[in-house]
């Protein structure tokens, strides 16, 4: 929740001011909150946009001098409400079609730009209705006030070729609210100075006690990101000595590796650097480019790298401090602040600023007068710190890495045009960075007229050639792509209970009464197939994957207890008289579990219709 005090003017973390003591006024912000402070790239951002499109006094008559909130909002790529003296004043956004940052006037900015002349008006008879089209020309381009009979504002709507697009409709107000300005960061870090350190101390304390709970080694994970600074900074504050954990998934934005070895020298912490190299560029070919949803990558170019470097470098159980918050996403909102990192064996992860906001943040480390050990990246007006080819990226963003890294930026897109061609994609697939989605989203496909949908990105696909349903039992025959290296199949085939081989190029599997023949061409059949049998299809599918795409992450071999999976440098093969057949290695690995991912809905699909097919027979 966000307070500002209209005294002082100025934002805060909690409902009374440091600076008058007054109460604040609740900042009503989209949900989930997560208001970061304009830095001095964002203000130039938000400042040319307003004065391109309403001129060159519009940004003082609008926004002022002030401190200036952003707050993450959905449009089709990055997007803010832009808060101002207590006031949501507008939307900030990056417009996919003109590849450019735009500014939308909300309630209070339009009556502000309209008192000095600064936008157009159109007065209309009925009530507007978000999305409807008013059939009128009042501009050429642009965002127009609407307003009723008594000059009051009611909304605004963009000059479209067929009329006004109503955008955003609202309860009507007359009284404009004037420009207050006058705020620093001092005095935001003034008013909010006790409150951050109640937050701090707490934080902190959370820390020393978790780790004493848990005991281990401390590590804490290190990014380049505000986040992680914040939480190294907090550590230390615990009185603890932890290590600090980089891994360099070899997509790392060269600021970013500078930054991690001017954070470590300055607080004298001891380095630990996992190193992932060309394992991003290998797993192309298997996997495709990433997603979103589909993040292959933070597996084989982080986490697994991270567990290779945590075997070799620290011995016994690891707790792994993360700079990670609920307001960045569902999933750890959901996750809480201590949980067991699936991929990596004996690290519990803890995170100490799970409710924090970026505000919290931001006011930590000015504070804590760390603002030069900030990554350089944050005042190039990036919003998040990471591999510059991850799909959660905005397309803002990615300019900003082609501006500043051409040769990196140039390697990624040429690899995404060859992977487009192949696809049958056009080159809007590339220029608007459609990959990051396996379904283009409606909002972006509305706004960019192309949609894109590819669901199957690893090049082993399995298609179904047959499917029949005989009672409780089913038979179903596969397809693949691609042949089957057999002796690598054997080389694995202990992890599921061995395979037999009943001529030259294939193989049988059995499991009670389900039967699964392999061939060599690419084939496989599956008989008496039950319920429970589908764990055993499971098992036969993933090893088969794990043989034909390996891309030598070693996941495997790092994850089993008995010492059983080996590497031999080209590919993974499993000691049979070790082997207890856990099938924990088949779990932990990223090829089998995403292969796994995309062939069952095809499958499933096809014995559901079987299914049906029998039923009205």
């Amino acid at each position: 929740m966000v307070y500002w005090c209209l005294a002082c003017n100025v934002p805060l973390i909690e409902a009374r001011c440091g600076i008058c003591g007054c109460e604040a006024v609740e900042v009503r912000l989209f949900r989930p909150e997560d208001p970061r402070p304009a830095l001095e790239t964002d203000t130039k951002i938000l400042r040319e946009t307003v004065e391109k499109r309403f001129g060159q006094q519009a940004f003082k008559r609008v926004i002022g001098d002030g401190v200036i909130l952003l707050n993450r909002v959905p449009y089709a790529d990055a997007g803010y409400e832009v808060v101002g003296d207590g006031l949501l004043l507008g939307h900030l956004f990056y417009d996919m079609r003109l590849l450019e940052w735009r500014f939308k006037p909300l309630r209070m900015g339009c009556m502000r730009l309209l008192e000095d002349g600064l936008m157009e008006s159109v007065k209309i008879d009925q009530k507007p209705v978000k999305g409807q089209t008013l059939r009128l020309k009042k501009i050429d381009r642009g965002y127009v006030a609407l307003r009723d009979d008594s000059g009051a504002v009611l909304g605004v709507a963009e000059q479209m070729d067929d009329g006004l697009k109503v955008l955003n409709v609202w309860k009507p107000i007359s009284e404009v609210e004037p420009v207050r300005g006058g705020a620093s960061i001092g005095d935001f870090l003034r008013a909010n100075e006790n409150a951050i350190r109640a937050e701090a101390s707490r934080a902190a304390k959370t820390i020393y006690k978790v780790h004493g709970r848990f005991g281990g080694e401390l590590v804490v994970s290190y990014s380049g990101g505000k986040d992680s600074l914040a939480v190294l900074s907090l550590t230390l504050e615990a009185g603890l000595e932890p290590k600090l954990l980089f891994t360099d998934t070899g997509i790392e934005l060269p600021e970013t590796v500078s930054n991690v070895q001017r954070v470590s020298s300055k607080f004298g912490v001891e380095a630990l650097e996992a190193q992932a190299g060309e394992a991003f560029w290998r797993g192309l070919d298997s996997y495709g480019p990433p997603a979103r949803g589909y993040r292959w990558c933070c597996k084989t170019c982080k986490l697994i790298p991270t567990l290779r470097l945590y075997k070799s470098r620290l011995s016994g159980r690891v707790l792994t401090v993360i700079g990670q918050r609920a307001a960045e996403s569902r999933a750890r909102r959901k996750r809480g602040s201590v949980w067991e990192n699936y991929w990596i064996t004996g690290s519990m992860n803890m995170t100490p600023i799970g409710g924090w906001s970026m505000l919290h943040v931001w006011l930590y480390l000015w504070m804590k007068k760390l603002e030069d050990l900030v990554n350089p990246l944050y005042f190039e007006g990036f919003d998040r710190i990471g591999c510059y080819t991850c799909p959660y990226c905005n397309l803002a963003e990615f300019q900003e890495v082609k501006r500043l890294h051409p040769e990196l930026w140039s390697r990624w897109e040429d690899w995404l045009r060859r992977w487009a061609s192949n696809m049958g994609y056009g080159e809007d697939y590339v220029k608007l960075a459609l990959w990051r989605w396996r379904r283009t989203p409606k909002r972006v496909e509305r706004v960019v007229g192309v949609k894109a949908e590819d669901y199957r990105r690893m090049s082993l696909k399995v298609y179904v050639e047959d499917a029949q349903v005989d009672g409780v039992k089913a038979s179903i025959r596969l397809r693949l792509n691609k042949h089957i290296d057999i002796e690598r199949v054997l080389k694995l085939a202990p992890t599921i209970g061995g395979v037999n081989v009943v001529s030259k190029g294939v193989l049988e599997h059995r499991d009670g009464e389900t039967q699964v023949t392999i061939r060599w061409d690419g084939s496989i059949t599956v008989e008496n197939l039950t319920y429970p049998g589908f764990k055993l299809l499971y098992k036969v599918l993933g090893t088969i994957a794990r043989a034909v795409l390996c891309t030598g992450c070693l996941s495997c071999v790092f994850w089993c207890v008995k010492d059983a999976v080996s590497w031999d440098g080209e590919t993974v093969y499993v000691d049979q008289k070790s082997c207890a057949g856990c099938g924990v290695c088949l779990e932990k690995c990223p090829i089998a579990v995403y292969f796994i991912k995309e062939s069952l809905p095809s499958i499933i699909g096809a014995l559901n219709d079987a299914l049906n097919k029998s039923r009205k027979s």
